[in-house]
């Protein structure tokens, strides 16, 4: 797992490629709660990469220090949901002058 801090509000880009190519694909951000359960923070449909991959992307605005992750939500009978590497964002609280 790899680990980020961001300043609390700030956006984070979370972007993956998955193959084979499934452009309009669905996929959701998620964060992990306290009591272990992911829930999603926002979502998104996959755009066309090149012809054997597809890329996900979407950025996401931060307000909670915790574990993140994409989730895949493909159907087709083909291929099967799949996850993103999880990673753990830190806040940097902001400081006024």
């Amino acid at each position: 797992m790899s680990a980020h801090t961001v300043t609390k509000g700030h956006h984070v880009r979370f972007r993956e490629t998955v193959h084979p190519a499934k452009v309009g694909s669905l996929f959701a951000i998620q964060r992990k709660h306290k009591s272990g359960l992911w829930y999603t923070i926002a979502e998104g449909t996959s755009k066309g990469g090149g012809t054997t991959f597809s890329d996900f992307e979407r950025s996401v605005r931060i307000k909670f220090t915790g574990d993140y992750r994409v989730f895949l939500t493909i159907a087709d009978g083909v291929q099967s949901p799949g996850y993103g590497r999880t990673i753990h964002i830190s806040l940097r609280h902001r400081h006024h002058h």
